[in-house]
């Protein structure tokens, strides 16, 4: 298998990232279970825990359930190596939501802060293209596709993030589950490989993944390869030669990741808040004239969602930001007490 890790461009995603826009009742309406072996495609809607993909030839659900492991390793690692959740798929789409200003200069749009009286129009951020991204937005009771230009880098990589998160391509077990890393690693665990070999082994997977998509070279490289050659009695050492040592040796580089991942949140927080502040507008009634917002200052504080404006706006207070994929790996049924 291929690794997807979220927010990591890696041999599974294509260059060009796409996403459809939401739209639950109707997913729910004309989409049917997955039937194959397994998926890949675009996740497009997110409902009750129930996942609906667009496979690029029809809609179909997936169900994805929580769980935990039964050592700490697996879920980390697990989560590390791509474990999704349904909270983590709808924090990815609700991200891909945006608000953005109209340059009539360029005829094209430009990433603006979702708050009342600037100007800015909810969009749907659909894909990646170059240094720029591609929206569809509402012009005259039109959907139409847009170029938008985001000049905040921090906010472009977390939309790019957003949109890798939401290409799928997954293995059905035998029961009709999703089969993901931490549900492999946990595998290879129980057949008495430690923890250590597994990360360096996923690591060089990802590493030449990465190496097909720049170079094409290491193609045929994949975990289950890597596994079977150690298995069979090729040492550490010598796949290092072959293939390249990786810059993940051990778990202590797992957790600085995790902990870079953790900073980002704040991002995501940020761009949430904001979108908010612009749907809450829109539901309400029709803006008041700026004389009368202008006299809403001197009678009493504005609401407090809009924020200052040279602010990024407020963080939702009841939301608990927490890390971008920690929603938790899949249940699995096997026991086990393993060190590493």
């Amino acid at each position: 298998m291929r690794i997807s890790r979220p927010g990591v461009f890696v041999a599974v995603l294509i260059c060009v990232f796409t996403v459809a826009s939401v739209a639950s009742t109707a997913y729910a309406q004309e989409a049917q279970p997955c039937t194959e072996d397994s998926v890949a495609g675009t996740v497009v809607d997110v409902s009750d825990g129930t996942v609906t993909v667009d496979t690029g030839n029809g809609l179909c659900t997936v169900t994805l359930a929580g769980g935990e492991y039964d050592h700490p390793i697996e879920e980390l690692l697990g989560r590390f190596f791509g474990d999704v959740s349904p909270e983590s798929l709808a924090d990815a789409l609700e991200t891909t939501h945006q608000c953005a200003v109209y340059n009539e200069a360029t005829d094209s749009y430009v990433w603006a802060e979702c708050e009342d009286g600037n100007g800015a129009v909810p969009v749907t951020v659909v894909r990646k293209e170059g240094d720029h991204f591609i929206i569809r937005v509402e012009i005259d009771g039109v959907e139409v596709e847009r170029t938008l230009v985001v000049e905040d880098a921090e906010v472009a990589r977390h939309l790019s993030d957003a949109l890798a998160d939401l290409i799928v391509d997954w293995n059905f077990d035998e029961n009709g589950a999703v089969v993901q890393p931490g549900d492999e690693i946990a595998a290879y665990h129980d057949d008495g490989m430690g923890f250590g070999v597994i990360l360096k082994l996923y690591a060089m997977a990802e590493q030449a993944g990465q190496a097909c998509e720049e170079d094409g070279e290491q193609c045929d490289v994949t975990v289950e390869s890597l596994v079977s050659a150690f298995q069979s009695g090729t040492g550490m050492g010598e796949l290092f030669q072959l293939y390249g040592k990786p810059a993940l040796l051990g778990i202590g580089h797992v957790r600085h990741y995790e902990r870079r991942q953790a900073e980002r949140v704040r991002v995501s927080d940020r761009v949430r808040a904001s979108v908010q502040v612009v749907k809450a507008a829109q539901k309400g009634p029709n803006p008041k004239p700026e004389k009368d917002l202008a006299k809403s200052d001197e009678t009493g504080p504005k609401a407090e969602a809009t924020g200052k404006p040279d602010q990024a706006g407020p963080k939702p207070k009841a939301e608990k930001p927490g890390k971008p994929d920690n929603a938790g790996p899949k249940p699995k049924t096997k026991n086990k007490d393993k060190g590493n």
